[in-house]
């Protein structure tokens, strides 16, 4: 498979057959503006989904910051968000970081696949100097 045949847009669901199509997708947030750097996913329940897209439903981002807020650190959201914002990356972008991250050289692909897509509303990525 050549990187041409690779379809790397983020998908912009407008129905919701899509959406159920593809199960309930994962979006993917990096916090890289702050003292520590972290790599978010926040899981979009199909409740939570009213047939807009995807990027447009309420709260997602709030959960996001409150992902990092407890699991990276932080006094507040609102002291989160004045380091700076959070960048929503699409997964493949989210998968290769997580791929190429340092403590997972030692790691089966498929174990870091796995754990990879196990992790709904958690930190994939966090400093290393938090551990």
């Amino acid at each position: 498979m050549k990187q041409r045949d690779i379809n790397f847009k983020v998908k912009n669901y407008m129905f919701k057959d899509q959406y159920k199509n593809d199960g309930c997708p994962t979006l993917y947030f990096e916090f890289n503006k702050h003292e520590y750097y972290g790599l978010v996913s926040v899981k979009i329940n199909e409740s939570e989904y009213e047939g807009v897209p995807i990027a447009l439903v309420k709260g997602v981002e709030e959960r996001a910051y409150q992902v990092y807020l407890e699991t990276v650190g932080g006094e507040s959201i609102k002291e989160i968000k004045q380091e700076g914002y959070a960048t929503q990356i699409s997964k493949s972008e989210a998968l290769l970081k997580f791929l190429l991250a340092e403590d997972g050289h030692e790691t089966k692909v498929g174990d870091l696949l796995k754990q990879f897509e196990e992790c709904e509303n958690g930190c994939l990525l966090v400093d290393s100097s938090l551990l």
